[in-house]
């Protein structure tokens, strides 16, 4: 055997051992067909048309691919990939398509968008309909659609190579933020966890009931002030959880490290709870029998509490009946098997949704939940937040997503999330628990990759992303991803919230659950911050909340204070009650830190101290060092210089107006001017004095 036989030999041997141990994986593919097309929801119907067909086109292209390829998808076993079953079953309308090749073309069915199946094409062809597992739609993104494709590895770049397809990607796993993965990171730090052997903590229910009132506001032996609060926030009302959980009264108060020690641990926030907002939780479903999520039913604040669809197996399911009203969770029979059988109990998505608006546990008490169980990837993702766009209320809607992914950046996926923003949709992401930089990087995942990836869906532009912070303290949870594109944080470390606490074969249907156990991860950060973007909208029903007016309202309003692993400054969602009140009604202070309280004599400065405005050495009482003009007497120096041939003149005049500033305070305004020859200049000093109304 010469040289060249041998390499000749060795190259198909491994040719043939690449191929038994090829890769076959879902891709989600990008087919446009002109830049200058309307987006496909907005476009006419002679458009859309146009775009359905080249789609179709372009499907019925990757499908002979795959058909004459099929033994790329061998594997290791030396079997074909049984997801290629369907070719087989095919077979007669193959033939059929291959005998009559320029006549006759699959129409793929669209199961997610039905409507458009009875669109007639305008190419004299005989459509022959067929479903596909291997390749189906998924939707449309701005002006250009995606569709879902089972690929080896030998066949991506003859797919990639075909007209029009703009982007062909690996589908990537996505995965609830698991709690088991904190706990280790806690071990590892020392942690010592407050749960129990069990992992659960133990609550008193009655003692939950009696705490919660969702309309106190009787004034009377209490040290908090409704009117103070309702003048401080712009509320309506003012509703008042009572020694409401730690996760809940931080969000409604100014910052108070080392100020008191007898704290105020009441949950304050606007009467309309968040009322006519729509939060849609994409999870692994939701489980709606629990006393958290009562509907108030038969009461002028009946809300609906719903498992929408299910989304699985590249397809939208409506649900109905118990499903919907129930309990829904993912039920593909790949669930069902090793450790995924606990998915079948929807604890991860049932916990979500109670933060962001149980009754007792939730920052949005009377806003409506939708559930969507979706399979954990991002094609399902995507069908999922194309289901919210075509049924959620502009500026009425959020969006919460609580899992974890390490991805290439793929532009389709930014573009769907800009399609909704852009619609009045605001969503909300978990940073993950992952203790590390979370944004964007350029670490290779693949190898030989040098691409940009996003480390879970903070990494993308227009989310609003949520780390976690202890609760009751501003220490950044050690467990808590971090990075620039992280600025906010909500409790999120050992809270209390609802646990499921049954399994599959045991749930009951007609019965009331009331578990309740330890949380802990931004899983649950996420959804409170949820809740509180959800009081914002229910609260200021004129305002329109772009994405970006809530951002800045949420960073105005945000408390300071934590600092994350590098050394970034990062501030406590707050749902924008700044009041800080002492049980004992005493206070050393003024103003929002120390209980709406007034200097009798002075100014109240920047932290809440009353100073004397005659022995002000360190300007603690001007109004640009933050002192408070609502609490006591600030002033407002302020020095110009204007250019005269004036002669030297001093003038004094004393002037008294009422102002229309937020403190509503009557303004003293004494005006001395100096004026010198010498320079030609005039000096003008004006000081401004702002005192309270009595």
């Amino acid at each position: 055997m010469n040289c060249y036989a041998f390499v000749l030999i060795i190259f198909f041997v491994f040719n043939s051992f690449i191929n038994v141990l090829a890769d076959n994986n879902y891709y989600i593919i990008s087919i446009k067909r002109n830049d200058k097309d309307a987006k496909y929801d907005e476009a006419s119907t002679s458009v859309k048309n146009a775009i359905d067909e080249l789609v179709n086109d372009r499907m019925n292209d990757i499908y002979n691919i795959i058909n004459d390829n099929k033994e790329t998808y061998t594997l290791e076993n030396g079997k074909i990939d049984e997801k290629l079953d369907e070719l087989d079953s095919n077979t007669a309308l193959i033939k059929r398509y291959y005998d009559n090749n320029d006549k006759v073309k699959f129409k793929f069915i669209n199961k997610n968008r039905p409507e458009r199946n009875n669109v007639i094409y305008k190419r004299n062809e005989e459509l022959i309909s067929i479903e596909s597992t291997i390749i189906s739609h998924i939707c449309p993104v701005l002006n250009y659609y995606t569709v879902r494709v089972y690929l080896s590895d030998d066949i991506v770049d003859e797919v990639k190579n075909l007209p029009n397809i703009t982007e062909c990607n690996k589908v990537i796993p996505t995965l609830p933020i698991d709690e088991d993965e904190i706990e280790i990171i806690h071990q590892n730090k020392n942690f010592t966890s407050p749960l129990n052997n069990d992992n659960s903590f133990i609550v008193n229910d009655n003692d939950i009931l009696n705490n919660f009132n969702n309309d106190n506001n009787s004034n009377d032996d209490k040290y908090y002030n409704i009117e103070d609060i309702k003048k401080q926030t712009h509320w309506k009302d003012v509703s008042v959880q009572e020694d409401a959980f730690t996760h809940l009264s931080q969000l409604s108060r100014g910052y108070v490290e080392n100020v008191y020690t007898t704290i105020d641990n009441n949950y304050y926030y606007p009467s309309s709870a968040g009322k006519g907002v729509d939060i849609y939780v994409i999870d692994d479903g939701i489980f709606t029998n629990h006393i958290d999520f009562d509907t108030y039913k038969g009461t002028p604040d009946e809300r609906t509490i719903t498992c929408d669809a299910i989304i699985n197996e590249g397809e939208i399911r409506l649900t109905s009946g118990n499903e919907k009203y129930k309990l829904c969770h993912l039920d593909s029979s790949q669930y069902e098997e090793e450790l995924h059988k606990s998915y079948l109990i929807p604890r991860h998505g049932s916990k979500v949704a109670s933060f962001a608006a149980g009754k007792f546990f939730g920052s949005a008490k009377k806003a409506n939940i939708h559930a969507l169980a979706t399979e954990f990837d991002m094609v399902h993702i995507m069908l999922a937040l194309d289901f919210i766009k075509r049924n959620g209320i502009p500026f009425k809607t959020i969006i919460n997503i609580s899992r974890g992914i390490d991805l290439e950046f793929v532009q389709s996926y930014q573009d769907k999330i800009n399609e909704l923003v852009e619609s009045g949709l605001l969503i909300v992401v978990a940073a993950g628990n992952n203790n590390k930089y979370h944004c964007y990087y350029n670490e290779k995942i693949y190898e030989n990759d040098d691409k940009l990836y996003v480390s879970s869906f903070t990494g993308f532009h227009n989310v609003i992303g949520i780390g976690s912070n202890n609760a009751g303290s501003y220490d950044h949870s050690i467990f808590s991803n971090y990075g620039p594109c992280i600025k906010l944080v909500a409790p999120g470390n050992s809270i209390i919230g609802i646990d499921v606490g049954f399994n599959v074969e045991s749930y009951n249907p007609n019965e009331t659950y009331d578990n309740i156990s330890i949380a802990t991860g931004t899983s649950y950060s996420s959804p409170i911050a949820a809740g509180v973007i959800a009081l914002y909208i229910g609260e200021f029903t004129d305002t329109k909340f772009t994405y970006d007016v809530m951002m800045k309202t949420l960073l105005d309003n945000a408390v300071p204070g934590v600092v994350d692993p590098d050394n970034n400054q990062l501030s406590i969602i707050n749902n924008g009650k700044q009041i800080v009140y002492n049980r004992s009604g005493i206070y050393d202070g003024c103003g929002l830190l120390n209980g709406y309280t007034k200097c009798t004599n002075g100014c109240c400065s920047k932290d809440g101290k009353c100073i004397d405005s005659s022995n002000d050495s360190d300007g603690l009482c001007r109004i640009e060092n933050g002192c408070q003009p609502e609490f006591g007497q600030c002033t407002n120096m302020i020095t110009t210089t204007t250019t005269t041939t004036t002669t030297t003149t001093t003038t004094t005049t004393t002037t008294t107006t009422t102002t229309n500033n937020p403190y509503e305070a009557t303004v003293f305004t004494t005006t001395t001017i100096y004026a010198t020859v010498t320079n030609t200049h005039i000096s003008v000093a004006t000081e401004t004095v702002y005192q309270p109304i009595c």
